[in-house]
């Protein structure tokens, strides 16, 4: 279930959620003073303010209900009542759970008020503990208003401190696979080569499994079945090498095929997929363009996902990431040389397209690091390459040579400031 950063038209929608569910569950356990003060205003002001921590299940504009962390406290959990049983309040809990986790949190604690039966039994069904009582000081428009509440803990899987300015990443910058399984083989291969090198995530290029269906390409048609058996074999792959992946594929959406990414944390466990908004006009007859956007955290980063043609031409993907805490954003593509075309040496080469010059642009316009990945092709027009927050170049991979692009980055680099200042 995908779990996402909220965004500012998601806030009045939350503000129902949070106003209706906390009304249900606590008007009558509750002194009348408390609840005469939460009111849907009361709700919709507090989301503004924290709307950069507010993690949500659900379309843009239609949550079905969200969660806030602050610090080691589990602050705020609701659903709508429709989500209820569907799996959305075990997938926003988890995905506080691992903020915690990889924010160095042993021991997280939550405030459920005294009496609020259905929420306590919840949270006990997810390994949380009554600890007992305390008073709590509610946020209210008047002030703080303490209120006697039961405090649950849960303790964390202890993980080792983490260096949160140096990150090492690589780019898979392979060849295109010959079958839809050896796809599954190199990419696997690739993961055990990155961790070796000490990488923390890895990025493949567009559509790597099965491989990219472009002009002149025998792709077998789309299997579910296949790419089920893929994925599952990567994310084994991903979890024994303890190491974050990011794995240019497809998926079948409502019985279209559309173009994707799917995110894979160290651990093993899938974080998600980012569909391909923005398709190239070449790619109508094979692909549907996806609908949604998000960004993922693993580790000690935050990431976004852009896929080849909408990070070439529409940088507002790029600035979306960035503007909702992307350090990094991973640009899988698939670039291929055309007959009589020019054949670069150097990155950025005058004589050649805009395309890698634009990746230069995307990170200095952003602040924010910006890494794409190609193939590895005779004449490649494009290579892989790791540009910096100032648009310098970082490194590149030689043209048309199979290996893995290593970088280290200065997570601190990435302050997203001129993505943040943008005024419209």
């Amino acid at each position: 279930m995908n779990v996402r950063t909220a965004e500012d038209t998601d806030i009045n929608s939350l503000a129902d959620v949070w106003h209706d569910g906390w009304h249900e569950a606590h008007a009558r356990i509750v002194p009348a003073e408390l609840t005469q003060l939460r009111t849907v205003d009361s709700f919709r002001e507090r989301l503004r303010a924290a709307i950069s921590s507010v993690r949500v299940v659900g379309p843009p504009g239609a949550p079905l209900g969200f969660c806030i962390v602050k610090g080691d406290e589990l602050y705020q959990l609701f659903v709508s009542p429709q989500a209820r049983g569907s799996g959305v309040s075990a997938a926003l809990l988890a995905d506080a759970e691992r903020q915690f986790t990889e924010n160095g949190v042993s021991t997280a604690w939550l405030a459920c008020a005294i009496g609020n039966e259905r929420a306590a039994r919840f949270y006990e069904k997810c390994g949380w503990r009554r600890a007992g009582t305390m008073i709590n000081l509610a946020e209210t428009s008047a002030g703080a208003f303490p209120l006697e509440v039961w405090r649950y803990e849960k303790v964390l899987k202890t993980v080792e401190a983490v260096d949160r300015t140096a990150f090492r990443i690589a780019l898979a910058n392979l060849r295109f696979p010959a079958t839809p399984d050896e796809s599954i083989t190199l990419a696997c291969r690739a993961i055990d080569a990155a961790a070796a090198k000490g990488a923390r995530i890895i990025c493949f290029p567009e559509g790597y499994v099965p491989g990219y269906r472009g002009a002149g390409k025998s792709v077998p048609p789309p299997e579910a079945a296949f790419l089920e058996r893929a994925w599952a074999e990567v994310v084994a792959a991903a979890g024994r090498a303890n190491l974050a992946v990011v794995l240019g594929t497809e998926r079948v959406v409502s019985g279209a095929l559309v173009l994707t990414a799917l995110v894979i944390n160290a651990d093993g466990s899938i974080a998600g997929f980012q569909d391909k908004v923005q398709i190239d006009p070449s790619e109508e007859s094979t692909y549907t363009p996806g609908s949604d956007r998000r960004v993922f955290h693993t580790d000690s980063v935050t990431f976004g996902v852009v896929i080849c043609h909408e990070g070439w031409r529409y940088p507002e993907t790029v600035r979306w990431a960035a503007r909702h805490g992307a350090q990094i954003v991973f640009h899988p593509h698939f670039h291929e040389a055309e007959p009589g075309s020019y054949r670069p040496t150097t990155f950025g080469d005058p004589a050649n397209t805009f395309h890698e010059k634009a990746a230069l642009c995307r990170a200095a316009e952003n602040t924010c690091y910006f890494a794409t990945v190609n193939y590895a092709s005779a004449g490649s027009p494009t290579t892989s390459a790791i540009v910096a927050p100032d648009g310098t170049l970082i490194g590149y991979q030689p043209y048309g040579q199979e290996g893995l692009l290593i970088g280290d980055i200065d997570l601190m680099a990435a302050t997203r400031l001129l993505a943040d200042r943008l005024r419209t």
